[in-house]
């Protein structure tokens, strides 16, 4: 059995796209972001959100946090009580070097790569101050900060490709690809 890893940009829908993956297969869910807010609880013993975490953390130990959860993971597959199982992972996670080997030794990667417009039509719904790191009073910040996410989205883009074995540009191609090869 396989282990799945779905990598993509905030808002492609890699959590909804894994749920009904793991359904599919009749296999277990993980989402990369859950066990952060776990190793992050254990580690600082305080209970806070991703966005706070972040906040909190910075960028840079962010990403440590997140490779600790991928070796977390990896070693679990050693052990093998990953198999048939698939997993979320946050939208920045690929960035580093050291997460995308890891990425690669847990499973086979799948680049959710939902066009621009319509992960734009979705995080104009949801931009806040926490997603993108800037105050959001009007609607002229509102398109700023959407126009910072686009830049985030495209310098993000190439370590997806280069991380991923298959790319589908939506979760119902993902699963008709499934249905037929497995």
């Amino acid at each position: 059995m396989t282990t799945w890893v779905i990598v993509g940009y905030k808002a492609a829908g890699k959590s909804t796209l894994a749920r009904k993956m793991a359904d599919f297969i009749s296999g277990a869910y993980i989402d990369t972001d859950n066990s952060l807010v776990e190793i992050y609880s254990n580690n600082y013993k305080e209970a806070l959100t991703v966005p706070e975490i972040f906040e909190r953390l910075g960028d840079v130990k962010f990403r440590e946090l997140e490779t600790k959860a991928l070796e977390e993971l990896l070693s679990l597959k050693e052990k093998g009580q990953l198999e048939n199982t698939v997993i979320a992972t946050g939208g920045g996670l690929p960035v580093l070097d050291e997460n995308k080997r890891l990425l690669s030794l847990l499973g086979e990667v799948i680049f959710l790569d939902v066009p621009w417009p319509l992960i734009e039509g979705r995080l104009s719904c949801m931009v806040t101050p926490k997603t993108i790191g800037v105050k959001v009073s009007n609607s002229i910040d509102k398109k700023d900060s959407v126009k910072k996410l686009k830049e985030q989205y495209e310098k993000r883009y190439n370590h997806y490709v280069a991380v991923s074995s298959y790319r589908f540009i939506s979760d119902i191609e993902v699963l008709k690809w499934l249905e037929m090869n497995l």
